[in-house]
């Protein structure tokens, strides 16, 4: 309780000069921004494993002379 009680303060020191209409905004958009983020490097993970071969076939097969 005394732990989260500390950390709550020391960032509503590090934003309080922000009005609470402003700090909530700056609260939504840095978490909007986390997600674009997160959201962005999954579909390039999933791109990128979509390329992979996928079959046994496929990666055992010897390339031709």
């Amino acid at each position: 309780m005394g732990r989260s009680k500390l950390n709550n303060n020391a960032w509503g020191q590090a934003v309080g000069f922000m009005s609470n209409n402003e700090n909530l905004s700056f609260l939504v958009k840095l978490q909007q921004s986390q997600h674009a983020y997160s959201d962005t490097f999954i579909r390039q993970q999933r791109s990128y494993i979509a390329s992979w071969p996928t079959t046994a076939a496929e990666q055992s097969t010897p390339l031709s002379p």
